[in-house]
């Protein structure tokens, strides 16, 4: 089963509040968002065709290599954002 945090009739999109404040933070979430993303796309309910990542990083020191690992094509989502205010 997979549960996105929200939903339109198209789009699942999932938020994660993970530490990126060190490049071994950046490397675990990466590896995690991909993971989740790969079961994801096994579990897509039909119509769905885009997924899209949401960094929530407010409060929190980022750290350089967050946004150059973090993309939308390493993961395989078709987006991925960063929440900072």
């Amino acid at each position: 089963m997979f549960v996105p945090e929200f939903s339109s009739k198209d789009t699942f999109v999932l938020v994660h509040n993970h530490l990126l404040d060190s490049e071994k933070a950046v490397r675990l979430s990466a590896t995690f968002t991909h993971a989740r993303l790969h079961h994801a796309s096994r579990h897509l309910p039909e119509g769905v065709s885009r997924v899209e990542v949401i960094f929530d990083c407010r409060g929190q020191n980022m750290n350089a290599t967050a946004e150059k690992l973090l993309t939308a094509k390493a993961l395989g989502a078709d987006l991925v954002t960063f929440k900072r205010v």
